[in-house]
C-alpha cells in the first residue's frame, strides 16, 4: 500500500506532526506521578505513538488506550509509516529528556 502523504511535502508538515506526538505523549502521561514517568519500563515507545496515530491496532496497553480517542487516533493514516517513525523516535527520545529534567 503507497502512502498519499509525505512529511517533506510541505514547511509546516513535520511541525504539525511533531507536535501531535509531543500531545499523544503528554496525553498518555497525564496525571502520573514523576517516579513513573522516569521509568522506562513506563515510558511511551516512539512505535506506540507511530501505532496511534496510523490507527494500528495493538494489544499494547498504550495504544490500546486511545483507541477510542477520536482526537488521536489515526490522524495521520495516510502519512509514510517510515517517516513517521524516524520522526517519533526523534520526537518521543526529546520529550522524555525534557519531562527529566
Amino acid at each position: 500500500m503507497m502512502p498519499l502523504l509525505y512529511l517533506d511535502d510541505e514547511e509546516d508538515t513535520r511541525a504539525r506532526v511533531a507536535d501531535d506526538m509531543t500531545s499523544v505523549v503528554n496525553q498518555f502521561h497525564r496525571n502520573e506521578k514523576d517516579e513513573t514517568i522516569l521509568n522506562p519500563a513506563m515510558r511511551m515507545k516512539p512505535l506506540d505513538v507511530v501505532k496511534v496515530l496510523m490507527g494500528i491496532m495493538s494489544s499494547r496497553e498504550s495504544v490500546k488506550r486511545f483507541q477510542y480517542d477520536g482526537k488521536n487516533w489515526a490522524k495521520l493514516h495516510e502519512y509514510d509509516y517510515e517517516q513517521l517513525m524516524t520522526l517519533a523516535e526523534d520526537v518521543v527520545s526529546r520529550r522524555y529528556v525534557e519531562l527529566m529534567a
